[in-house]
């Protein structure tokens, strides 16, 4: 059972540009977790209270961090909790069955509802894959928002592919939409 992960990003000179902790001890959905981008002192976090979670989030190092205790509706999932929460709908999800849940967002200071669901199977390299789609779940602003596509193998059900917003900002402050392909598989 993974309790945490790390991640650096670097620039093409390698120079770690975002590192982002995450830590399962407390909750598999819903981790404490940190992304810190040195280029601007962007910031984005939670922690578990109790019942509710801390969500907080700097613009850049001359912004004033702003932070607020919620509750989040179950089911709900923060940051990478999202991965482990797909792994408990597993079954469910293969059957066609759509999930939803309620997604923590730092920067917004609250949480979004999102729907998620398998779109098709399919066979790679002679593997057996799923593709899902996670979308928020307010009609109109789908209309606005990209939804994410997730790609996993069905043997050992790890993610292979992750196309969506990401977790690291363009010069503009922007969310970068990307395109991540694990070899062999991801978390």
């Amino acid at each position: 059972k993974r309790v945490g992960l790390k991640t650096s990003y670097c620039d093409p000179l390698g120079k770690v540009i975002v590192r982002r902790t995450v830590s399962f001890k407390e909750n598999e959905t819903m981790p404490t977790f940190l992304t810190e981008d040195f280029r601007d002192g962007y910031l984005e976090g939670s922690e578990l209270r109790g019942d509710s979670v801390r969500l907080y989030w700097r613009k850049n190092y001359q912004s004033i961090p702003k932070e607020k205790t919620i509750l989040i509706p179950g089911p709900a999932a923060v940051d990478a909790g999202f991965n482990n929460f797909i792994q408990r709908n597993w079954e469910d999800l293969m059957q066609g069955t759509k999930r939803q849940f309620n997604f923590g967002a730092p920067f917004a200071l609250d949480y979004y509802g999102f729907r998620l669901y398998k779109t098709e199977e399919k066979v790679v390299a002679g593997r057996k894959q799923v593709v899902m789609q996670c979308e928020i779940d307010n009609f109109i602003i789908r209309l606005f928002v990209n939804p994410i596509i997730l790609t996993y193998d069905v043997e050992t059900r790890r993610l292979v592919e992750y196309a969506g917003i990401s977790n690291i900002n363009n010069e503009k402050g922007k969310s970068y939409f990307v395109r991540i392909k694990y070899k062999p598989f991801g978390p």
